[in-house]
């Protein structure tokens, strides 16, 4: 019976690996997939960008069409980031006021 190759398991010296990068949990860098191997795009996205945690995510999914849950993943990630970018500029209008202008000494 021909086995099924799996995009998003690794089976190497009898020890099953998976990819990391689709639980978001801080252990993206430790990913131990060939394909993978802690990309720094999958350490900051809120998706993965790796081809086997593309296809973990896809099962984990019910879109269905791939190229349609990244779009929907990088939509999400874009308005993370304008979000995050207007309470930058609501917490610190400014930046420059801050800091305390020196006084040259005096003789």
């Amino acid at each position: 019976i021909p086995l099924k190759p799996c995009k998003s398991y690794e089976l190497r010296g009898s020890i099953m690996y998976r990819c990391e990068c689709i639980k978001r949990n801080g252990l993206q860098d430790r990913c131990a997939m060939w394909d993978c191997m802690g990309r720094p795009e999958c350490m900051t996205k809120l998706y993965p960008v790796c081809g086997p945690g593309r296809a973990a995510l896809l099962k984990l999914t019910d879109l269905g069409d791939l190229s349609y849950a990244l779009q929907r993943f990088y939509s999400a990630d874009q308005a993370r980031e304008s979000a995050l970018a207007a309470y930058c500029r609501l917490a610190c209008p400014d930046v420059n006021s801050m800091i305390p202008m020196q006084i040259p000494p005096q003789n």
